[in-house]
């Protein structure tokens, strides 16, 4: 009687739905077939994060916050600007600056590639977006 009334009461030791199976029997599958797309892919986005991480990583750190500060006043302003130089300079303070670049290269490599992927979504319906536009104008 105990163990209906658990089984009712907390039906999720009984049954479970298999999500990480199917995650990783996915992944399995995307890596043993598309492995040569990957590497492909890999290749450019490898380059440029090596080098936008090796380029952060060798502007000392004083003047990387000075350009940063810089950047962010023309983009962002001056309050903004301020927060940018005190939070990174909090970084700098903790130890963790190279770890932070490495973050913020991931960053700015994605911002790099992230147009160049999603470009091509974009253009049929822009397309089909013009092709209406010239059969209104018939």
């Amino acid at each position: 009687m105990t163990n209906n009334l658990n089984v009712l009461l907390n039906p999720f030791e009984l049954y479970s739905i298999p999500l990480d199976d199917w995650i990783s029997a996915a992944i399995d599958f995307l890596v043993n077939n598309f492995r040569p797309l990957f590497q492909a892919i890999r290749f450019p986005v490898s380059l440029a994060l090596d080098g936008i991480e090796a380029l952060f990583l060798a502007i000392p750190p004083l003047i990387f916050l000075l350009i940063i500060g810089l950047i962010v006043w023309q983009l962002a302003g001056r309050a903004i600007a301020i927060y940018s130089v005190i939070a990174l300079t909090l970084i700098g303070f903790l130890g963790i600056w190279e770890e932070a670049m490495v973050s913020l290269a991931l960053v700015m490599t994605a911002v790099v590639f992230a147009p160049w992927l999603a470009f091509p979504s974009v253009l049929p319906p822009l397309r089909a977006i013009a092709w209406m536009d010239w059969l209104n104008l018939c």
